[in-house]
Parts: C-alpha cells; sequence; structure tokens
C-alpha cells in the first residue's frame, strides 16, 4: 500500500520565502517575468486585492514575490543584478 509520501510531488514540504517586495502589480509582474525567463518560478502576495484597489497608500499596495526556499539565493542575487543593470552573463561569453 502506497503512503501519502509516495504521492505527494518531491518540493510538497518545501517552503516559500519572501525574495523581494514591489509597489505594484505592474513592477511586480516584471520582476516574476524575468525570474522566469532565468528559470524560477515565483508567486506573489499582497494586502490588497489589485483588481478593486489598483491605487493604494500606507504600504497597502506592496506585493511580495515569493520563490521555493532551494531558489531563494538565486532570485535574490538574480533580482539584485537586474536592478544594477547587470543581467547575467551570457553563457556563450567568456568570463
Amino acid at each position: 500500500m502506497a503512503t501519502d509520501s509516495e504521492h505527494r510531488p518531491a518540493n510538497a514540504d518545501m517552503k516559500t520565502v519572501v525574495v523581494h517586495t514591489v509597489q505594484g502589480p505592474v513592477e511586480a509582474e516584471i520582476v516574476q517575468t524575468f525570474l522566469r525567463s532565468c528559470g524560477i518560478e515565483s508567486t506573489t502576495q499582497g494586502l490588497a486585492v489589485q483588481s478593486v484597489h489598483p491605487f493604494t497608500v500606507d504600504g497597502m499596495g506592496k506585493i511580495k514575490i515569493l520563490v521555493m526556499e532551494n531558489d531563494a539565493e538565486a532570485a535574490r542575487q538574480t533580482i539584485a543584478d537586474f536592478l544594477a543593470g547587470n543581467p547575467e552573463p551570457d553563457a556563450d561569453q567568456d568570463l
């Protein structure tokens, strides 16, 4: 007889962690798209429902970008490089 652990995906017990916070859905989409292009999946969490309150004040418009715990360090470095204007080096480029 199979146990529950045999039916769960390998990352079912993995936690998500916040790697970045943005102000608004447009910025969140940009960061998520960049992470996805680097092979890092993410999700978001925010206080306000953006479709109901597209413009918020007092920090309610902040959106947290979360990734799986094992991708956190790579995601933070990728976002830092992106924000600094230093995208990851081309794979064909000699370092």
